[in-house]
């Protein structure tokens, strides 16, 4: 395999990849809206996302369970 036939994911993410690979925009939704991520770049046609950002989101919900992210914070 040649080295220039290598795919790397993207570093950062726009919205809608960033989307699904969180699983859905519901749950891209509840990780800002718990604060748990919060966008590299937020400009109105590029919010972009840090892959190891969202990465650590979804670990924060495996360990802290569904509940956690969908109800609501006092």
């Amino acid at each position: 395999m040649r080295f220039s036939e290598i795919q790397f994911p993207p570093r950062l993410m726009r919205k809608p990849i960033a989307e699904a690979y969180v699983g859905g925009q519901q749950n891209l939704k509840a990780f800002v809206r718990r604060r748990w991520l919060k966008p590299l770049i937020c400009h109105k046609s590029n919010t972009s996302y840090d892959i190891r950002d969202l990465d650590i989101a979804v670990d924060r919900l495996k360990v802290e369970g569904e509940e956690a992210l969908f109800t609501q914070e006092d």
